[in-house]
């Protein structure tokens, strides 16, 4: 934990302790939370971060299969909303891989709808890699 702390602040970030066992790496102005790390004791057990959509996404799905493969478990659901919001169309999904130890789940929600004839869109999705430990059997 000492060496997270000490990188993250050679790189000008902030490590905040959260719940036991967790650190928010972000900065302190402006006050952004980048990404959620576990440990284990001493030891790093997993990295969790949001994923900007439309710069992001594609790139980390891409490395994830080139590591893991095809996802072990898919799930998703969506509909389009009545009513006021109509024409609305939310999803989310959930994808999850699992290698040796290795667990990577990579979380989105989809939220498009069109306004006065403009299509507005919110894609917020998050990535999380963890290994098996004795701190979450």
């Amino acid at each position: 934990m000492q060496q997270f702390v000490f990188a993250a602040s050679a790189q000008g970030l902030m490590a905040q302790p959260g719940e036991p066992g967790y650190f928010y790496l972000g900065s302190a102005f402006p006050p952004l939370i980048l990404s959620r790390v576990g440990f284990c004791g001493d030891i790093l057990v997993s990295y969790s971060r949001n994923i900007q959509s439309d710069v992001d996404y594609a790139r980390v799905l891409a490395g994830i299969f080139s590591v893991y493969g095809a996802p072990g478990k898919m799930q998703f659901s969506g509909d389009i909303e009545p009513g006021i919001a109509a024409g609305a169309f939310r999803a989310t999904g959930n994808t999850l891989w699992a290698r040796g130890a290795d667990r990577v789940s990579m979380a989105s929600a989809f939220d498009w709808r069109l306004y006065q004839g403009r299509l507005f869109r919110q894609q917020p999705a998050s990535v999380t890699f963890e290994t098996l430990n004795p701190c979450n059997l």
